[in-house]
């Protein structure tokens, strides 16, 4: 922070942001997760604001995938779906949507015509606790379910990550968490390759920069298709030299929602991998895996699904241009729903006169004598000081606006028309900072719009600040660990 410029609004904004991360340093790459949501539940209930997950709607998008995969795959193939969870499932808490995706695979498994979800995931809280979570199912369950399923890291990891993956010098009589980790340099493969053994190597995903993102892939051509020789050298001493390693899958990574952009990086993608398999050094990895489609592109560029999508945003709603698929035969369409809302409750209800300012800076003056709903909300549980002034709430199914600064734990909000009368609001009236209430919705663009970032870095950040707990609506129940 500048010192020279240190403002008040400065200092809180810093002192936050510091706190927040302080929260989380305690000894971990990432917040401790667990399979106790019963507990978490809990507090939800007697929480200033939490948050309310839909596995049926969960369910519901994968299985929409699924069809949608199904309908415009070329001579039958079957794609494989890489349910990407990571960041605790966007927020939404990978314990508890677990359930759903097993309950899927039991009966892709069963009918024997689906091939089985995979999860793509990034930290290894989130396979510890997936892991855990198998490993508490019968053993019966274990082979009905797909268990161990595969886990995809998909991004490049430490090599203390790794190598707590593997358990390796920390605890030998525990299963390891069988990670299949994403390679894109050299040196990591070299040093991943003394973890392994040729009875027992680790799986390995390859990165391709392709795609253009510059952040996990080896670049083996010009982005004119030219082959670096130095580049196809390291991958042949990967695949002829690492005999630790298996390699398993194929990938690259869009950085833009584009079709024409996207089609590119696939075309790129495709050049790069028939070097690959022209090659008879690479022989051993002709059956990886190849993947590269994201959310957009899986629903947007179907020539990109190749034998695997990896779809994180998509199946918890969070889906932008093209959010619908055609159900199977039919012409209706069917849309991808949100699994996450946002809640709290009316704390109090004051009355302040016509001239009156509101919260901190005096930002809104009240041209009419009005009636302040007191919501105990703010920054601290991840509702942006961003929405000050713009953004709305819907409380007994009605729109009512922020007014004022959005502070630390609390915004203010104008009921004024909507007291008094069978639906008028009161104190304990539930709020919804984001989802759906009656017929209307506070929606991700207009949150979006409200602080030009992602619906992504509202939802992770809200899964690590607030308490969760299933919606009425959901598949199951909570479980304690």
């Amino acid at each position: 922070m500048d010192m020279g410029n240190l403002t008040r609004r400065n200092f809180v904004i810093g002192t936050a942001a510091a706190a927040f991360a302080m929260r989380f340093q305690s000894g971990l790459a990432a917040p401790r997760l667990s399979l106790d949501t019963a507990s978490e539940a809990e507090r939800a209930e007697k929480s200033n604001a939490w948050l309310e997950i839909s596995t049926k709607v969960f369910k519901a998008n994968i299985v929409m995938l699924r069809t949608y995969l199904n309908e415009v795959a070329a001579d039958g193939k079957k794609v494989k779906i890489c349910v990407v969870m990571k960041a605790d499932a966007y927020g939404h808490g990978i314990a508890m949507l677990l359930p759903v995706i097993y309950e899927l695979n039991q009966g892709y498994i069963k009918a024997g015509i689906e091939p089985p979800l995979c999860i793509g995931f990034t930290g290894n809280e989130e396979a510890r606790v997936i892991r855990e979570y198998e490993a508490l199912r019968s053993a019966d369950d274990r082979k009905s379910m797909g268990m161990p399923i595969r886990l995809v890291r998909l991004r490049t990891a430490t090599l203390d990550e790794i190598k707590e993956g593997r358990r390796v010098a920390a605890d030998p009589k525990k299963e390891n968490y069988d990670i299949e980790e994403l390679i894109g340099n050299q040196a990591l493969a070299v040093e991943v390759n003394k973890l392994g053994s040729e009875a027992n190597p680790i799986r390995i995903h390859i990165g391709l920069n392709a795609g253009g993102m510059s952040r996990n892939g080896f670049e083996l051509t010009t982005r004119s298709g030219v082959v670096v020789e130095e580049v196809k050298k390291e991958l042949q001493g990967i695949a002829g030299d690492l005999k630790n390693l298996k390699v398993v899958g194929l990938m690259t990574h869009f950085p833009v929602e584009s079709r024409t952009d996207d089609k590119a990086g696939l075309n790129l993608f495709k050049t790069q991998v028939k070097i690959i398999d022209d090659d008879p050094a690479f022989s051993a990895w002709k059956q990886a895996d190849r993947h590269v489609a994201n959310s957009f592109a899986t629903m947007n560029v179907k020539e990109t699904h190749l034998n695997m999508v990896r779809v994180g945003g998509a199946l918890y709603g969070d889906v932008d241009d093209v959010d619908y698929v055609r159900t199977a035969g039919g012409t209706a369409t069917a849309h991808f729903e949100r699994a996450m809302t946002f809640k709290s409750k009316v704390a109090s209800i004051n009355f302040y006169r016509q001239g009156s300012t509101v919260s901190y800076g005096r930002t809104r003056l009240l041209t009419r004598d009005s009636r302040l709903a007191n919501i105990p909300v703010g920054y601290s549980d991840g509702y942006r000081r961003d929405f000050t002034n713009l953004a709305y709430v819907l409380i007994k199914g009605h729109r009512v606006p922020v007014m004022g600064r959005v502070t630390m734990n609390t915004i203010m909000v104008d009921v004024t028309d909507f007291i008094g009368g069978a639906d008028g609001i009161v104190r304990d009236s539930e709020v919804v900072l984001f989802g759906r209430q009656g017929d209307e919705e506070i929606t991700q663009d207009s949150l979006e719009d409200a602080s030009d970032t992602s619906g992504a870095e509202f939802t992770t950040v809200w899964g690590q600040l607030n308490p969760r707990k299933l919606a009425a609506d959901s598949i199951g129940t909570a479980r304690r660990k």
